[in-house]
Order: C-alpha cells, then sequence, then structure tokens
C-alpha cells in the first residue's frame, strides 16, 4: 500500500480496522479518489471495475480495505481521501 497517496484520515481508519474486518459485509470506506491526467482508456476501464468510472478526475466508491490497497499502488491514481460522513442541516 502507498499510504503517501492517502490522506491522514483514511490511513487512521484503515489502521483501525482488523483483519477480521477487511473482508466483512458493509466494512467498506467512502473514498473520494483523485485520478491523475492522462488516464489511458485501458486504465478507466480497470477503475470502472471498482466502480469508479465516468471521465471525472475525481470519483467516489465504497471500497475495501484491499481495494484501498490496491488502487494506491497505481499510477493512474494521484491520491485519496476519506470521504466523512454527509449531515442534513437543519
Amino acid at each position: 500500500m502507498n499510504y503517501g497517496k492517502l490522506d491522514a484520515a483514511l490511513a487512521t481508519a484503515l489502521a483501525g480496522r482488523g483483519e477480521a474486518d477487511a473482508d466483512a459485509e458493509g466494512s467498506g470506506l467512502a473514498v473520494f479518489v483523485q485520478l491523475a491526467d492522462g488516464v489511458t482508456p485501458a486504465e478507466r476501464e480497470g477503475l470502472a471495475a471498482l466502480g469508479l468510472g465516468g471521465e471525472d478526475l475525481t470519483c467516489t466508491a465504497t471500497l475495501t480495505i484491499a481495494q484501498v490497497a490496491a488502487l494506491s499502488d497505481q499510477a493512474s491514481v494521484r491520491r485519496m481521501q476519506l470521504s466523512g460522513r454527509l449531515r442534513l442541516r437543519s
């Protein structure tokens, strides 16, 4: 895993999860993924398999620990950031 591409909140969330949680149902993390400029069509197809489709350079997906690790090692990924919970304003 390339921790240099992860923000502090995402790295902390990953460290707080044990191996038992890694593959548990519903244990995904909401993550913003920022892609590098010039992503090739072949790289986009691989990212689409993880739910990161479209032409935007910033995507949001719910990822497992293994998926975060795999994405962090890809050259087409610039950085990854943990998404905060959205709250309704009253």
